[in-house]
């Protein structure tokens, strides 16, 4: 075993359950800190706290430094998921000292500053939306997004008359089907590990919630192979180390290039499972220069959903949760509205199958909790 994993870890993120549940089947011990604190997560590590601000939407970055002090003690090295794209400097009061395993912040500014990911995608030769930092006139048929950020939540319609707020820029709409890979990388080369279909789902005035993914995706073979021929300059020209992914629009045979998220995504839950050792374990040896070559053990179609509340709510005391959820809240725990409930999953013999059985669990995980 790689000596950075033979003593315990620290996770730290907005959501770290599919790291987590990674270490736990890699035989990795880890304490984890992030927004939750759920019971599975605290069922796969050592210890798991909330490091929520006050709008429980972000981290509080002081918090998680102190809790990394008074319970990492025997931590040795630090894997971050998402919740860093805005200030990737903020990992190392975090960290204090330990070895970080993932992206550097000149790496993570390569592809999250809207202006130098545009043009990076030019000199890559990978196509993209128009995107702008100033907004334009019409306002029809273009977003308004805000850099950093992640979840679908910032992404808005533009509107006539909008007021810029800093971080925001802004981007053509683009109609297909949104997608994404989740691929690995040592900071020249890359292994795409899978394309996905991603959900999108309106919450309140949000109408680009991420809503869960499905995959593998049989997705048109001209997106895949330029994506794939593509992918390797992308990494030597940024430094990718590690679990990212590309977010994309897929239409017919064309596509375009939305978002690269530079840490694991939600996505690599669907896959961890199929891989020898776990996702994690790869993160960590790429992370190193040591780029798995090992093929996925299966091809089964797997797909997750989160669940957002529509209103109020709360854990029934003796409420008994279906064994295809996950990201489970204690009993007698207050459901807000808009708020995601848990995380459903599903696995059938064809995708198209897989998605109808996700939402179909979906809804009645709503209905049972009386949220729908």
């Amino acid at each position: 075993m790689n000596s950075a994993r033979s003593s315990p870890i620290l996770i730290v993120g907005n959501w770290c359950r599919p790291l987590a549940q990674s270490a736990s089947r890699g035989g990795i011990e880890a304490v984890v800190l992030d927004l939750f604190a759920d019971s599975d997560t605290r069922r796969y590590a050592r210890a798991a706290h909330c490091v929520a601000d006050v709008e429980q939407r972000h981290i509080d970055i002081e918090l998680a430094a102190c809790l990394a002090q008074r319970f990492g003690g025997s931590c040795n090295a630090l894997v971050y998921a998402a919740g860093f794209e805005r200030d990737p400097e903020a990992l190392l009061r975090i960290a204090a000292g330990r070895r970080i395993f993932g992206n550097s912040a000149a790496s993570v500014r390569a592809v999250k500053e809207p202006a130098a990911l545009c043009t990076l995608l030019r000199q890559v030769g990978l196509p993209h939306p128009d995107t702008r930092m100033y907004p334009p006139e019409p306002a029809s048929g273009w977003l308004v997004k805000r850099a950093g950020e992640q979840g679908g939540a910032h992404v808005l319609p533009l509107t006539h008359g909008h007021h810029p707020q800093p971080g925001h820029y802004f981007q053509r709409r683009v109609d297909g089907t949104p997608c994404s890979a989740l691929f690995i990388a040592d900071g020249t080369r890359a292994r795409i590990i899978a394309f996905n279909e991603q959900l999108s789902v309106a919450v309140g005035e949000a109408p680009y919630c991420y809503g869960g993914a499905a995959g593998p995706a049989p997705l048109p073979h001209a997106v895949t192979a330029d994506i794939a021929a593509k992918l390797d300059t992308l990494v030597l020209a940024t430094g990718l180390v590690g679990l990212n992914s590309i977010d994309f629009i897929v239409s017919g045979t064309e596509y375009c290039v939305l978002e690269i998220n530079p840490r694991p995504s939600a996505t690599m839950d669907l896959y961890d499972a199929d891989c020898p050792g776990g996702l994690l374990a790869w993160h960590m040896d790429a992370c190193s220069g040591k780029l798995a070559r090992t093929p996925l053990r299966t091809q089964t179609p797997r797909a997750h959903a989160v669940a957002y509340a529509q209103r109020a709510g709360q854990v029934p005391g003796a409420f008994i949760w279906p064994n295809w959820c996950s990201d489970l809240a204690q009993p007698g725990a207050l459901i807000s509205a808009q708020t995601p409930v848990c995380m459903v999953h599903a696995a059938a013999a064809t995708l198209a199958d897989t998605r109808a059985l996700l939402l179909e669990r979906r809804q009645a995980m709503l209905q049972a909790l009386a949220v729908d």
